[in-house]
């Protein structure tokens, strides 16, 4: 489809009349409405406790796609994806705001980005028929823990790659991604000097999926990371006014396989450098800066559902996960020296959610949540809870893998350690709301 062939025509008109052209739409949104009785609802550390019944925010994902060529068994196809967040406070929120801006409510922070603009060449390679290569901006395959949504796996940006590789009985795919972080803060303040803290980073990610037994599979995925460093930022380092800049490395393991009608996915990941923190922190971020010349990481995640018996269904998410020497012995004692105890060397997050229903029919279901998380550093623990209960419809049975899906419900928040609601006031929130989640 040449869109610029039609450029005097409004988007809307081209849009609507995209259907005739074989142009795939697929997405993802969820949205709704809550309150609470003491103003503004607030989610309350979403990665540890879930958020099922615990989000004011709407997440959106929107691809369009276009088959462009097709001949001698060859076809090339375009993607552009679309990715961004919405407020759920009123009508009218202006998109495109950033997503730090600090004169706005979190839930009030409107913004987007174009995460996928890419091609995808198919069989195009003779020593690969049938594999894809392709080139652009992508967010490449994430791994996601649906339950507490953070990505697992997260390899996105500008770069090239060539997937759908057979090899043996399994499917290989190699990719080189641009994802690129800054230099962190001066080792002293004081002797800092003004140089680009800009950090270009480069990812290889290598995977390979393969079955093992009865509708199991395993797959391994290998990320390493290369940063390129001007000059002067090499000079800083070895100055000892920055500190070290490493290559980092993340190895991932994802075992999947059926289980009671269900599936059950154990994830095993060891992260170093830079990476490390990801394994507690639950972020994306692949921040290759900072103190974390010694640094090194692991996580362990089970996450399925099951149906003990035809009205009955259990889901459920289990995350154990340690981080050791984030800080280098050096930056920790210049800190100390001067008042600041921000700097951690070892973290260590336990969270678990367990999420029974029953099963009316297979629109309808009644479910109720429970979960806990414990989060240590050298200086801190925190401690809280969630608990919710819904009515679901939605367009099957399962928990995690149908949608659309409706659910209305109550969710009560608790926060041991800390004050995050009412305004720093209190330390629990009861939650009543209405939430719509699709994919298609």
């Amino acid at each position: 489809m040449n869109l610029f062939k039609y450029k005097a025509l409004p988007l809307t008109l081209i849009l609507s009349s995209s259907l005739s052209w074989g142009v795939e739409f697929h997405g993802y949104f969820r949205a709704g409405v809550d309150t609470t009785n003491k103003g503004e609802s607030v989610d309350y550390r979403v990665n540890d406790l879930g958020r099922y019944g615990n989000e004011n925010t709407g997440w959106y994902t929107l691809f369009l796609g276009d088959e462009v060529f097709n001949k001698d068994n060859r076809s090339v196809n375009v993607v552009a994806g679309l990715e961004g967040n919405t407020g759920l406070t009123k009508a009218f929120e202006p998109n495109g705001l950033p997503q730090d801006q600090g004169n706005l409510r979190a839930q009030d922070r409107s913004y987007n980005s174009f995460t996928n603009l890419y091609a995808d060449f198919i069989n195009f390679l003779p020593f690969a028929p049938k594999a894809h290569l392709w080139i652009g901006k992508r967010n490449y395959d994430k791994k996601e823990l649906q339950f507490m949504d953070y990505k697992i796996v997260a390899i996105g940006g500008p770069g090239v790659g060539v997937d759908h590789i057979k090899v043996g009985d399994g499917q290989l795919a190699l990719s080189w991604v641009r994802s690129d972080s800054s230099l962190s803060k001066a080792i002293s303040p004081s002797t800092s000097s003004t140089t680009n803290d800009g950090l270009d980073v480069n990812v290889f990610d290598a995977r390979y999926s393969f079955p093992i037994f009865s509708k199991s599979k395993f797959e391994w995925i290998a990320d390493y990371g290369i940063p390129s460093t001007t000059t002067s930022q090499d000079t800083n380092v070895s100055r000892g006014l920055s500190h070290p800049v490493d290559n980092p490395v993340m190895l991932t393991g994802i075992f999947t396989t059926p289980f009671l009608n269900g599936f059950n996915e154990t994830d095993l990941q060891f992260a170093s450098k830079g990476w490390a923190a990801n394994m507690t922190g639950l972020g994306i971020d692949l921040n290759t800066n900072s103190d974390f010349s010694q640094a090194t990481g692991y996580r362990l995640i089970n996450t399925g559902e099951f149906y003990p018996s035809s009205h009955v269904i259990i889901a459920h998410a289990f995350t154990y996960a340690q981080a050791y020497k984030l800080s280098n012995p050096e930056s920790r004692a210049l800190d100390l020296r001067q008042g600041n105890s921000a700097h951690v060397q070892d973290q260590r997050l336990i969270s678990l959610a367990v999420r029974p229903g029953y099963i009316w029919d297979q629109y309808n279901k009644t479910t109720f949540e429970a979960s806990v998380f414990k989060r240590e550093n050298d200086n801190t623990t925190l401690t809280g809870s969630k608990l919710t209960i819904a009515q679901v419809i939605s367009v099957g049975e399962s928990m995690l893998t149908v949608r659309p899906e409706v659910r209305f419900y109550a969710t009560y928040l608790k926060a041991n350690d800390e004050k995050p609601f009412d305004d720093g006031q209190s330390n629990s929130q009861f939650t009543i709301g209405a939430q719509v989640e699709a994919w298609w």
